[in-house]
């Protein structure tokens, strides 16, 4: 998947909202932004769990960490989408140009994978620096956001990202 910032356009574009829809174009080329974005998430989370110190300082550094290894895979996947809109949407309906689409598709599904399950590691890690009352209310809040259609999409999606 790609960086914060693009989950917060995607977000946005749904939303109808145009200054947030320009914020979150300006922050998929602004570590400042990105950086605010990633801060503002953790921030709700660690309310959310009632964090400690101690917990904040460790998840925060897991997730900063995390976001920059993964800073190149993200931006390769988002070229590698880019190119493959590009050939499907090509003139060219020659068998080569099928396969060719295929293996670009395979090749994105790997990277994207490759990604998620980093991102379910880090998730992994996080969870077991909860305690029971703390995993309590993360279970509520999901299904919280679970009872409202599309509501846990966004938010899983964002929490994935930052991760």
């Amino acid at each position: 998947m790609l960086g914060a910032g693009s989950n917060l356009a995607a977000w946005a574009e749904k939303t109808g909202d145009s200054l947030l829809i320009s914020q979150a174009q300006a922050g998929s080329n602004d570590p400042e932004f990105e950086e605010a974005l990633v801060k503002h998430v953790l921030k709700r989370f660690f309310n959310r769990i009632d964090a400690s110190d101690s917990q904040k300082k460790e998840i925060s550094e897991l997730v900063n960490n995390k976001r920059v290894a993964n800073q190149a895979k993200r931006a390769a996947l988002k070229a590698g989408m880019k190119d493959f809109l590009s050939s499907a949407s090509s003139l060219d309906n020659s068998a080569s140009s099928d396969a060719t689409l295929r293996s670009e598709a395979k090749e994105l599904r790997a990277m994207h994978e490759e990604l998620m399950d980093d991102r379910l590691e880090s998730f992994l890690k996080v969870r077991a620096l909860l305690s029971s009352e703390q995993k309590e209310k993360l279970h509520n809040t999901c299904m919280l956001f679970g009872a409202h259609k599309g509501l846990f999409r966004k938010f899983s999606s964002s929490l994935g990202e930052t991760l």
